[in-house]
């Protein structure tokens, strides 16, 4: 029994590093990206006019069990007539018997380059990565209570990131590396001992333009592109139509993984409420029931440069 358990969580483990080389997917994905982009770039922190909190779920791959599940909280604040702003995002990202919570604070300053008041904004952040692997999860006999793979695992991994984010009123270009050291993952090796497998690190190139149409239509697009070692490069593109101010809709693709559609409204001058849905394109079609994500933000205190803001706001 003991090798039958070995086995079953040798698999679990390959399962988890095929996993994360397949799917990139060693840090969280989110549709609703556009809305909290301070998750993937700490250049952001500061730039949006207002005191920010903003919180979300995403449910993945619904039907399909042990599948990703992700949880964020973020605050994002600038200093009135300041060039500067602070911010924290919290993350808890769980896939199968894996969990990482993560808990960063983020720095961003940000210069004006022209007379048109496009703005280059620089960012750090510093935070702590806490995983563990409940292995407990995955034991087939629940009376080999000696055996070592039982014992869960935790590790503690401290890292830092950095960005860059240019914008004006109706464009924004944006590069970052949110985890830059390349730290042990809990995953162990048949002697319980070694730790082999790294997080590798993604970089993520963003872009978008906003077109107007009317007085009160805008054609909203864009992109973010994922870059990671010993992966495939993968993207999602998004256009959205942005009605008076209040009310969005659009659809979005993930490369080799799925479509969707998002929508996002302004309740009142103080919330807004996003949702998106995504249908699987790939191998996982008839196996799940598509990934749902939802979002609620907070606008807190005065507006303070409107003139600085770039098309990622609604």
């Amino acid at each position: 029994m003991k090798k039958l358990l070995r086995l079953s969580t040798c698999l679990a483990c390959v399962w988890l590093m095929n996993f994360t080389k397949t799917f990139a997917q060693q840090e969280p994905q989110s549709s609703l990206y556009i809305n909290n982009p301070m998750l993937y770039n700490p250049a952001f922190a500061g730039t949006f006019p207002y005191t920010s909190i903003q919180a979300g779920s995403r449910f993945q791959w619904i039907g399909i069990k042990g599948a990703p599940m992700t949880q964020y909280l973020s605050f994002n604040t600038g200093f009135k007539k300041k060039s500067f702003g602070i911010g924290a995002h919290f993350i808890n990202d769980i896939i199968g018997a894996r969990l990482i919570q993560s808990a960063y604070v983020n720095f961003g300053y940000n210069i004006k380059l022209n007379r048109k008041n496009h703005r280059l904004a620089f960012g750090m952040s510093g935070g702590i990565d806490i995983e563990q692997l409940s292995f407990s999860n995955l034991y087939v006999n629940e009376d080999d209570v000696n055996d070592p793979f039982r014992i869960n695992q935790m590790i503690y991994n401290p890292n830092f990131g950095g960005g860059v984010y240019y914008y004006g009123e109706e464009f924004f270009a944006g590069v970052s590396v949110p985890r830059i050291l390349q730290n042990q993952l809990a995953v162990y090796d048949t002697s319980a001992l070694n730790r082999h497998n790294f997080r590798n690190q993604h970089i993520y190139l963003s872009g978008g333009y906003s077109f107007k149409l009317t007085n009160t239509i805008k054609l909203r697009t864009s992109a973010m592109v994922r870059l990671v070692v010993n992966s495939p490069v993968t993207f999602d593109i998004s256009s959205s139509v942005v009605f008076y101010d209040k009310f969005l809709v659009g659809i979005n693709y993930r490369y080799n993984e799925s479509i969707g559609v998002n929508a996002n409204f302004k309740a009142g001058k103080k919330w807004i409420i996003g949702y998106a849905y995504d249908f699987p394109t790939n191998g996982l079609v008839l196996k799940q029931w598509g990934s749902h994500e939802i979002m609620i933000g907070l606008m807190l205190g005065k507006e303070r440069k409107r003139s600085s803001v770039s098309c990622f706001y609604f």
